[in-house]
């Protein structure tokens, strides 16, 4: 019922799209672009890396310039990324990609977390997270079936920029859902 709930878990979903293409394709991807079992493992780390870093600096990030803009700036941020990845030919720079994305998402999912905290009504903050969690949950298990599909026919190009126009064109609905969310927010606080 609420907007702001909503734009919410379609920002973190959002974020989750191209975790869809990686559970799905990641090792081969690699492969593909000459890199190894060593190469896949290595690429999850200098992923996660970013997230132990930086992590809580992204959250303090989002509470200083708050959580709307710096989740639109991440996914903003992210599209370009995972759109790259269906350019690179080289599985080193695939891993080095994947240390920039852990970056971005350092401060971009502790951001959409901020908001569904900040959107849900009182006494519901478990639920909201609830639901937030089974979107990301949902959007990377329905992309993890059809990017296999995608890559197989179509290559990485097609692949990741499928991804990153459906992200480019989910920021800009959640940039419009969350204004409308604050202009509903701003009568409901006259009306009382």
């Amino acid at each position: 019922r609420y907007r702001s709930v909503r734009a919410s878990a379609l920002a973190s979903l959002t974020l989750f799209l191209p975790v869809g293409i990686y559970d799905s394709l990641w090792d081969r991807y690699i492969t593909d672009r000459g890199g190894n079992n060593f190469m896949v493992g290595l690429s999850f780390l200098v992923y996660t890396l970013p997230f132990i870093a930086f992590g809580a600096r992204g959250g303090r990030l989002s509470d200083t310039h708050g959580a709307q803009r710096m989740v639109l700036i991440g996914i903003a941020m992210c599209a370009p990324i995972v759109f790259a990845y269906g350019l690179l030919t080289q599985s080193w720079a695939i891993v080095l990609m994947g240390g920039v994305e852990g970056i971005v998402g350092a401060f971009a999912i502790p951001a959409a977390q901020s908001l569904m905290a900040t959107a849900a009504p009182p006494g519901r903050a478990s639920a909201a997270q609830g639901i937030l969690g089974a979107g990301d949950l949902l959007a990377a298990a329905l992309v993890s079936l059809i990017a296999p599909t995608i890559y197989g026919r179509y290559g990485a190009m097609t692949t990741f920029g499928s991804a990153a126009i459906a992200m480019c064109v989910l920021c800009v609905l959640i940039a419009l859902m969350l204004r409308g969310a604050r202009t509903e927010s701003g009568l409901s606080s006259d009306a009382q």
